[in-house]
């Protein structure tokens, strides 16, 4: 009775409220789930609309409302594959609804998978031809490719119904900058700053990107650095809950009493050397545009040096071996004890580390 008369109220809040008390009290139900999810998920909390969902979800599997949700959910805390994965499976069931085929293309966009993303913008507008925010998505994608005339085509479009649309005006920026109008460019790219405010929205942060990149092929590096601060500081903030139980500098302190309090690793039979095996391994760390391709590119013109670019090599690694110190101490053995984590010391990779 309570979930009947909960769900058939016109009251937001009251309905919030009222799914909050039932669900405190430990009673699931996914109908108070999903009405307590779309309350966290107009306040902007994601992350904590997403626990709601994935409990109305192991009710009802393949609703397509909640698998939409989840999408857009794990779409804002910067989550593309699962993203997508949900996504799917809510237009597998209602394949006629133009804002999930949307938000599959601005996931899509976060994967920098251009082409599908140009296929589901165009099933967005043969399913709705005024979709606003899918015009404004194809302008900036528009924009990207330096499609100058057709990003300014729709962008106005949208601009002529929505003055202050936070892409729109970051795709004319794009063009702008791509036209050499530098002060225009930067000007719009200040009102599309100020349009999208405190909103989550990876399309703006596509936009910064791209105006970054317009700046540096123009010969602005100046303009370029700023605007990647700019787009750095939009991700921390989308990011900031995942480091909130555990900050950089904490991490940092914790290992450094690890390693003074630990004993000497020992040291590793390491094979004959070989011509295929590399001697060592130099990993170069650093943010967006702070001149580590440079310094790779300069390191690389070694005759004994050998650069693979910017790859993603030791993730899974970090994840078996440095959240804890019993995960470094398997480290520090790595020997045939560790090779059911898939990782294992051939041909001299791993190696005791020198901390300074």
């Amino acid at each position: 009775m309570v979930v009947n008369d909960t769900m058939r109220s016109e009251n937001l809040t009251g309905k919030f409220q009222t799914s909050n008390a039932v669900l405190s009290k430990s009673y699931l139900h996914p109908a108070l789930c999903n009405a307590r999810a779309a309350r966290l998920v107009s306040k902007g909390l994601y992350q904590q609309a997403l626990a709601d969902l994935e409990a109305a979800r192991s009710f009802l599997p393949r609703d397509p409302m909640i698998l939409g949700r989840i999408g857009y959910c794990l779409m804002k805390v910067e989550r593309p594959v699962e993203a997508l994965a949900a996504l799917d499976a809510a237009i597998a069931v209602v394949p006629r609804l133009a804002h999930l085929h949307y938000h599959r293309a601005v996931v899509l966009s976060m994967l920098n998978d251009t082409r599908e993303m140009h296929l589901a913008l165009r099933d967005v507008l043969r399913l709705d031809p005024d979709h606003i925010d899918a015009l404004a998505s194809r302008a900036l994608l528009a924009a990207q490719f330096q499609e100058t005339a057709t990003a300014r085509s729709y962008a106005e479009r949208v601009l002529s119904r929505h003055p202050r649309h936070a892409v729109a005006l970051g795709a004319l920026a794009i063009a702008d900058i791509n036209d050499k109008r530098i002060e225009a460019g930067k000007n719009r790219l200040r009102q599309s700053l100020e349009a999208s405010g405190s909103i989550q929205d990876p399309r703006v942060e596509i936009a910064l990107a791209g105006a970054a990149n317009a700046f540096d092929r123009s010969g602005y590096p100046s303009e370029a650095f700023h605007t990647c601060n700019a787009l750095n500081r939009m991700r921390r903030a989308v990011h900031a809950y995942r480091f909130e139980a555990s900050r950089a500098v904490d991490e940092v302190r914790r290992r450094t009493n690890y390693f003074r309090q630990s004993a000497a690793w020992p040291s590793p039979q390491l094979p004959a050397p070989r011509d295929d095996v590399p001697e060592g391994h130099v990993f170069l760390l650093g943010f967006m545009r702070s001149g580590t391709t440079l310094l790779e590119t300069v390191l690389s013109t070694g005759a004994e040096v050998v650069a693979t670019d910017e790859r993603e090599f030791l993730a899974d690694a970090a994840r078996t071996f440095l959240l804890d110190d019993e995960g470094i101490d398997r480290l520090a053995c790595s020997g045939a004890a560790n090779s059911h984590h898939g990782v294992t010391p051939t041909g001299g990779r791993w190696r005791p580390a020198e901390f300074h």
